[in-house]
């Protein structure tokens, strides 16, 4: 049976019912033709139960509609025609008790009941007080559609919804500096050791217009072709999407978090000393990680390239544009590069030199130099200007891919295939160091050869 009562909590809703089945108590809520247009009972048994929330009850077919002729079951988000029920603004007593008609009731088909679904499976949002909410219609539960966050470069399926955060646990930094790759690469460094004090993640995105490299078609963010995000290594997946999907995230622009202060990248500041070798290389196995697919793609590179020799020294030349912060790599002859580099291989027991330069006609003399001199020596094909002044990354002929890919390559090969670096000042060469594993020496042309390799 139905059972009225006026209910002073209902300021639009002048009554609300009980509806008692196989003697459990179902808590519904239903408003008048005036207020609704429209006499209906709604049931929401999350919203309404004695002053709490209760999860979804399924309740047995309770006949047809003398309406519709259509059966009529009551679920925990179905409408149940209901006549009028005329009642006083302000009334005093409980008003008349309105049954159902009887053959509704008696002449009820057996039907099967309904599934119960846990309350999990319905992510609602849960109103921040415990009064009724006002339902109009059936009531929709939302759709969790699967989104792309570019930034990530992952598909995310469903995810429940989570209260607030009182603070962003994410920044997602978007780079803005046409510069370099490795250039770049400094400065995510830079923000994963700000974000990883203050314990927050970071997520980067090379994706700007502004930058002079793209990434390959379909994916924008340049960062996410080579690297995992340092996000997805120092959160749980779970709660790294909640946080994007919620906005608990800072953005920035910045560019003044630089990572090793210009050490082995500006002649003034100097080489690379020991110990900020090691905080470098125990932030990248921390935060950097390569994608799968590139990893695969460099262990083939180093099976093919890396071959006739036993042990590599990595050598790297930086001239092009670089005059304006390292105007000593400049004055290095041909002649001085090949009698450093096989008296460096000859001290740290080498045989092959992987060459690497962003001068291609200095590159191909000194192969043909270092080959005469007995060792075995391998190059990366990577694209360069024909023009010895112009940097590489500048250079808008070359595929603004493909250019980052090769220097991703020649970085990756000299850190992971190699067994000590000989290099001028650079980013490139700064970078390597930070990215091969401890006890990987280096040294500059600069350095004597007795005391080179820092360990």
């Amino acid at each position: 049976f139905v059972r009225c009562l006026s209910n002073p909590f209902l300021s639009r809703a002048p009554f609300a019912g009980t509806m008692a089945v196989d003697a459990a108590a179902v808590p519904l809520v239903a408003w008048s033709r005036a207020a609704c247009q429209d006499s209906r009972l709604v049931h929401d048994a999350e919203l309404w139960a004695g002053g709490g929330h209760a999860a979804p009850v399924v309740l047995p077919a309770l006949g047809a509609s003398p309406v519709t002729q259509a059966p009529l079951v009551a679920t925990p988000t179905m409408l149940m025609p209901m006549a009028p029920i005329k009642m006083s603004p302000l009334p005093l007593v409980p008003p008349p008790v309105q049954l159902l008609p009887v053959p509704m009731l008696a002449t009820a088909p057996a039907v099967a009941p309904a599934p119960v679904f846990p309350a999990a499976a319905f992510p609602v949002t849960r109103p921040a007080s415990r009064s009724v909410r006002r339902v109009v219609g059936p009531r929709r539960l939302p759709v969790r559609r699967p989104m792309r966050y570019p930034t990530l470069g992952c598909c995310q399926g469903r995810v429940p919804l989570a209260p607030q955060l009182k603070q962003a646990p994410v920044l997602v930094w978007r780079c803005k500096h046409p510069h370099g790759f490795f250039s770049m690469f400094s400065l995510a460094l830079g923000h994963a050791e700000v974000c990883e004090k203050n314990g927050i993640a970071l997520i980067v995105d090379w994706s700007g217009e502004d930058l002079l490299y793209r990434g390959p078609p379909g994916e924008p963010n340049l960062w996410t072709v080579f690297f995992r995000q340092p996000a997805e290594l120092s959160m749980q997946p779970q709660a790294l999407l909640q946080a994007i999907e919620h906005n608990q995230f800072d953005e920035t622009s910045k560019h003044d978090a630089v990572f090793g202060e210009y050490r082995g990248v500006i002649q003034d500041y100097g080489p690379i000393p020991p110990e900020l070798a090691l905080r470098g290389r125990g932030l990248c196995r921390r935060q950097i990680q390569l994608q799968p697919r590139f990893e695969e793609k460099l262990r083939t590179a180093i099976e093919y390239l890396l071959v006739g020799a036993h042990r590599w020294l990595a050598v790297h030349v930086r001239r092009s544009d670089k005059a304006c912060e390292a105007k000593i790599n400049f004055e290095l002859s041909d002649d001085s590069i090949c009698k450093r580099i096989i008296a460096q291989c000859a001290t740290w027991g080498l045989d092959g030199v992987f060459l690497c330069s962003d001068d291609a006609a200095l590159k191909k003399r000194l192969k043909c130099s270092l080959g005469a001199a007995g060792l075995v020596v391998s190059v990366f094909p990577s694209a360069l200007p024909t023009d010895a002044s112009k940097a590489v990354h500048f250079d808008k002929s070359l595929d603004s891919y493909q250019k980052a890919e090769d220097v991703m390559m020649e970085a990756m090969i000299m850190a992971r295939g190699c067994h000590g670096l000989l290099s001028t000042y650079s980013n490139v060469s700064a970078s390597v160091v930070y990215l091969s594993p401890d006890g990987f020496p280096y040294t500059t042309f600069w350095d004597p050869i007795e005391a080179a390799g820092y360990l």
